[in-house]
């Protein structure tokens, strides 16, 4: 076992005792007789019966899981089809959004001369403007 703070197993050149070469299966065979010893009967029965409840709590969740994630799968079956016709609907609308905009930039760009000249003209004739409104 464990001696308190000294080194076990070959170090530069130095060798344990016989009993710290002890295979891990030995180590751990002593284990329960060690807790057996530390704790009392009433201790072991408390510790057991707490695992037995959170074992059953355990259970209990992963069946909830189980029958959420079947739910889920059943759900996700029934309404993918629609969800992917939905998609493939938006990506087109937002292809033809585009294509308007740029249209619109397009056709903003080509009557972009013509409405400063027909601002410069009205400035000219004498007084049609937003200045001359009451």
């Amino acid at each position: 076992g464990y001696s308190g703070g000294e080194s076990s197993g070959h170090v530069m050149g130095q060798t344990a005792d016989v009993g710290e070469l002890r295979p891990p299966q030995q180590r751990i065979g002593d284990l329960p007789g060690h807790l057996t010893r530390a704790y009392s009967e009433d201790d072991i029965q408390l510790m057991l019966n707490h695992q037995r409840i959170v074992y059953g709590s355990l259970m209990s969740s992963n069946e909830t899981l189980k029958k959420f994630n079947d739910y889920s799968a059943r759900q996700y079956d029934i309404h993918a089809p629609a969800l992917e016709r939905n998609t493939r609907l938006l990506v087109a609308m937002r292809k033809d959004l585009e294509q308007v905009t740029r249209r619109i930039r397009i056709l903003k760009g080509m009557l972009e001369p013509y409405a400063h000249s027909a601002n410069d003209g009205a400035g000219e004739d004498g007084g049609e403007g937003e200045a001359s409104l009451p």
